[in-house]
């Protein structure tokens, strides 16, 4: 029995259980477990094509090393069902956030593999006695042929966004060098630029990225009011910016060599007669692509300059 077949009749069952009709339309996440990902989840979305009640803007998450039920029988603080509460934080746009549509969209598009948001179990740490089941949402699932081939990180993922045009708000949190301590910056704007140059099989993209926030943490002596020292600031969440960036790229480039950043997109978008020489071998080329990046920061300094509990000789001008 194909997985498709499995999912169809379990929803026969449900439905036989109960006095009333599932209505798929009220359906707000699903949940898919690892193992299922990675044996591939094409019968599954066919289940999701054919029914004109499904939602297609309704979440699809990969469970890291669990399954789907682990997540509905959490209970979580503030939220009557656990659903519920994944939803709000896929709505505040911290991680990556994917729904039926987004992935069917990628899946059926040239250039460019679908990612799913990843979710997992966490267990609160509030003592032997009286630690929780909670969950939190973590990093982004890397699919290639409708089949989970990896994971990416928090940070990682932080740098996918920027990479896929993603990052239109979010935060970043940057170390100060000689454990000077950190800052950290709440962004209003961001953008995603690239210039690609094809020469015969040698291929370059020149990747521009530019951001627009203000301080929402200054854990440092800095008096970032003054200018030299915002300027450490800024170069210091720049370079935080481009490493979460390059640790994306690095990933998806050569481990997975899977295009899930859209670059053979942007190629079929601005230059549809060279794409299609490349299309058929697109998938060997992608991982020998020459990328460049280079990162713009605009940080203004928020209410206060230096950290307000600081006494005047302990601050940095």
């Amino acid at each position: 029995m194909s997985n498709r077949e499995k999912c169809q009749r379990s929803l026969s069952k449900a439905t036989e259980n109960s006095s009333r009709r599932l209505f798929t339309a009220h359906r707000g996440v699903i949940f898919i477990g690892e193992s299922l990902a990675k044996y591939g989840i094409k019968d599954i979305l066919d289940v999701y094509i054919h029914d004109p009640r499904q939602r297609l803007k309704t979440y699809i998450m990969v469970v890291k090393g669990g399954e789907g039920r682990e997540i509905l029988r959490t209970k979580y603080p503030f939220e009557q069902v656990p659903i519920e509460a994944v939803k709000e934080m896929e709505n505040l746009k911290n991680e990556l956030a994917v729904t039926l549509r987004d992935f069917f969209i990628a899946s059926s598009s040239q250039g460019i593999s679908p990612v799913m948001g990843v979710i997992e179990s966490d267990v609160s740490s509030e003592g032997s006695e009286n630690k929780k089941q909670l969950f939190k949402l973590a990093g982004s699932a890397i699919f290639k042929d409708l089949k989970l081939v990896g994971f990416l990180n928090e940070k990682e993922t932080s740098g996918y966004n920027w990479l896929t045009d993603r990052m239109k708000n979010g935060r970043i949190n940057a170390n100060l060098p000689d454990g000077n301590g950190n800052v950290g910056i709440l962004l209003n704007h961001a953008n995603r630029r690239i210039t690609t140059e094809i020469n015969g099989s040698k291929i370059k993209m020149l990747i521009q990225l530019s951001g627009e926030g203000s301080l929402s943490e200054n854990n440092s002596p800095l008096d970032v009011s003054l200018p030299k020292n915002l300027e450490i600031v800024q170069n210091v969440l720049k370079e935080t910016i481009e490493q979460q960036v390059r640790d994306a790229l690095l990933k998806v480039q050569k481990r997975y060599k899977v295009d899930s950043l859209g670059f053979g997109r942007e190629i079929y978008r601005n230059n549809p007669k060279q794409w299609k020489l490349l299309k058929e071998h697109w998938e060997d080329q992608f991982p020998d692509v020459d990328v460049s990046i280079k990162v713009k920061l605009m940080v203004g300094t928020g209410m206060a300059g230096p950290p307000l509990q600081l006494k005047e000789e302990e601050i940095k001008k």
